[in-house]
């Protein structure tokens, strides 16, 4: 699958802007992309762990996230670098075994409340072992020294209950409900 091709300008500039970003738990190293690194990424073929030195387990990354990756993060990236840790994927690495495990993302920058959506997933051979609220955790310390960033949201279906506690265990609100969705927010305390 071709990714789209941007120009050599484009990319300076988002080379020049783009600061590694790298947060940590006990267990998990959390990574936000790179360009470069996204289009690794959605390849599936191990490019990005040979590129980061860590070990390969096979990653299977549905056509419709390839295509929200290429389609909608690249080009916003792109256009505003500085908005790539509000868009571009944060990979969860597992420390003791040094293989990515899931990944997390937020959906834009935040709006004139505030908010931003977060978006998240653990692979499946990792599941129930408290990773992604772990992984939740610790991003909410980092986005609560965005001081833009005034509360996080995010949707779950009312049968996925492993998202469901790993909202609950992150101390996030039920706030509304929408089309057989459930509306999750947590609300930094800015005063």
């Amino acid at each position: 699958m071709a990714l789209v091709v941007y120009t050599l300008l484009q990319l300076i500039v988002y080379v020049l802007c783009f600061e590694e970003v790298l947060v940590e738990t006990d267990r998990l190293k959390i990574k936000l992309l790179t360009i470069e690194e996204l289009t690794l990424y959605v390849r599936a073929d191990g490019s990005l762990q040979r590129r980061l030195q860590l070990n390969y387990q096979g990653i299977d990354l549905p056509v419709a996230v390839r295509k929200l990756f290429e389609k909608v993060v690249l080009p916003k990236v792109l256009g505003n670098p500085q908005l790539a840790t509000y868009y571009n994927p944060w990979i969860l690495i597992l420390k003791e075994r040094n293989v990515i495990v899931g990944e997390l993302l937020f959906k834009g920058p935040p709006n004139s409340e505030g908010e931003i959506e977060i978006g998240y997933g653990i692979m499946e051979g990792f599941q129930n072992n408290g990773l992604m609220t772990e992984a939740l955790q610790r991003m909410l310390q980092w986005a609560e020294e965005k001081t833009d960033v005034r509360s996080i949201v995010a949707e779950t279906f009312p049968d996925n209950t492993a998202s469901l506690r790993v909202l609950e265990k992150s101390i996030f609100q039920q706030h509304k409900e929408t089309d057989g969705s459930l509306w999750w927010k947590y609300q930094f305390d800015r005063t």
